[in-house]
């Protein structure tokens, strides 16, 4: 039986027989974007590391909204005194290429949940409050080669069953 809604092995053995299992959950052929997002992406990297001190300030102005300031450098940065205990659902601007009906987000945290089940629920609720509805499924891993490891967040990948 195929266990969803929960975190599933990054590995791409792993993953191709979920997929088989699924079609819609990521396996080898999808877990890289595509070229032109690639590009953006690498594109948005050169220029946030112009106008921020790290890639983490990035995240926890733009997805957080947490206010941040400039350095004696000219850089924005968000000072710890700004942080709160928050999580935050969004989706991935760079998505990976992925089955048609499967979407691509993140959870994203300001701490490090304690447990598995923490970060399931999370994204239960992230979703039945987005979409007012229980009517859906979903996986999610921690990204092996993360961009960003010092803001704890996963990949989730989800469709709606309606």
């Amino acid at each position: 039986m195929i266990k969803l809604n929960c975190k599933i092995n990054s590995d791409l053995k792993s993953l191709e027989k979920l997929y088989q299992d699924t079609k819609w959950t990521p396996n080898p052929d999808y877990v890289r974007p595509k070229l032109e997002i690639i590009q953006k992406k690498d594109k948005d990297m050169e220029n946030i590391t112009i106008f921020y001190q790290s890639l983490k300030d990035y995240i926890l102005d733009e997805v957080f909204n947490f206010k941040s300031v400039f350095n004696s450098n000219g850089k924005m940065f968000v000072p710890q005194d700004n942080i709160i205990r928050q999580n935050i659902f969004s989706k991935n601007k760079y998505p990976y290429q992925l089955p048609t009906n499967t979407n691509h987000y993140l959870m994203w945290y300001t701490y490090q949940p304690k447990t598995d089940y923490e970060i399931n629920q999370d994204i239960f609720n992230s979703l039945k409050n987005m979409l007012k509805n229980t009517n859906f499924n979903f996986v999610w891993y921690i990204n092996p080669k993360q961009t960003i490891p010092e803001l704890f967040h996963v990949q989730v990948f989800w469709i709606s069953l309606i």
